[in-house]
């Protein structure tokens, strides 16, 4: 059968990602361990979030559940709620896509569009945002073809804004989807080099964000030393791990230090125009429209690890993007824009809690029992 041709264009994938991240404005107990002798059985409880019945985003309740075991029986706890969606899941999530796990995309973007609406939902909360006219952007027709029949539980009666933002949020992951999965070598290409300008930006956008988080703690509390370390733009290190594809992807760094070639020097050129104004840009948000002068201690440690956590997924799509095109990888570059896909989903799903009064700040909640595996 012969594929067809991905019908997603440079322009339209510029774009929409620039949309998505500018939607991010951010753009115990024991009782749930594994003890032994008895197997770990658990459940995430949601509660409200934007839904439409799609192909692109799929919300598959046993991939969540699953991951929620993982994190109990590795010493996470049930009330540890923060930990798990928005640092746990996410890694776990963008590190089978980065080794290539395609199959299952459109699940993957449904864990990530979880992690990131409840991340939003809890970052409004903790800093007392409220929704405002930025919801006024959301407000245009829903996206041609998609299903409006909600999916439970408890899904909106109306159209809100978060539904309508999710209605192009699914739109606009179909395509990337589809261009990881069915483009061509030369569309993907071209996909790849002409959203470097917007990955650039979002990346620097991230780090300067973190920078100044970290620069203006809560009053009484110390920001974590060593927190973030970097000797080159692209080459900054912080506590999240288990995304085992990024230090291969880091020892692309010489190659923006010293260009050995002509494509590695246009890579250069556009991390030395880009860095510093997209830098300054996410410095700026904390140094004036926001403030984490009045956050709790936990919120802001929170913060920080999400903030990290972005960080990382934005420098793996960067790196993974130059390193597909540079070298001209077909299959490097279905699996940059599967990372795509995925932080669309995740931005999008960040940028929609924000704006969204569909949970009324409440966050999924973890339940586990152990079951006795004797006779």
């Amino acid at each position: 059968m012969k594929k067809r041709s991905a019908r997603i264009g440079p322009a339209a994938f510029t774009a929409a990602f620039a949309f998505l991240a500018c939607m991010a404005v951010g753009c115990g107990n024991d009782e749930g361990a594994s003890q032994p002798g008895q197997a770990l059985e658990a459940r995430v409880r949601l509660p409200d979030y934007p839904y439409v019945q799609n192909d692109a985003i799929r919300i598959e309740p046993r991939l969540l559940d699953g991951l929620a075991r993982d994190f109990l029986a590795g010493g996470g706890q049930v009330d540890e709620v923060p930990s798990f969606l928005f640092s746990f899941v996410p890694i776990r999530v963008f590190d089978g896509i980065t080794r290539g796990r395609l199959d299952r995309l459109e699940e993957d973007e449904g864990l990530l569009y979880l992690s990131g609406f409840f991340g939003g939902v809890w970052l409004r909360k903790a800093l007392h945002f409220r929704p405002s006219a930025t919801q006024s952007l959301l407000l245009s027709d829903p996206a041609p073809g998609a299903a409006m029949a909600p999916l439970s539980p408890a899904p909106p009666t109306a159209l809100s804004a978060g539904t309508r933002a999710f209605s192009f949020l699914t739109a606009f992951a179909a395509e990337l989807n589809e261009a990881a999965r069915e483009g061509n070598s030369a569309a993907i290409q071209e996909v790849l080099l002409n959203s470097l300008d917007t990955l650039l930006f979002l990346y620097g956008y991230n780090l300067g964000y973190l920078e100044s988080i970290l620069e203006r703690p809560p009053e009484g509390v110390e920001s974590p030393p060593g927190y973030l370390s970097c000797t080159h733009f692209l080459d900054c290190r912080t506590p999240v791990q288990g995304i085992s594809e990024l230090e291969r992807l880091l020892t692309l760094i010489d190659g923006l230090a010293d260009p050995p070639d002509s494509r590695w020097a246009l890579m250069k050129e556009k991390v030395d125009r880009l860095g510093p104004p997209s830098r300054q840009a996410g410095y700026g948000i904390w140094n004036g429209f926001l403030s984490t002068e009045h956050m709790l201690p936990d919120d802001y440690f929170t913060l920080l690890d999400l903030s990290a956590g972005f960080l990382v997924y934005c420098q793996v799509l960067v790196l993974s993007a130059m390193d597909a095109w540079v070298y001209e990888d077909e299959e490097a570059g279905r699996v940059s824009l599967a990372v795509g896909a995925g932080m669309s989903a995740w931005i999008g799903g960040y940028g929609i809690g924000l704006i969204s009064g569909d949970s009324e700040g409440r966050l999924p909640q973890i339940e586990a029992r152990g079951l006795s595996t004797a006779p």
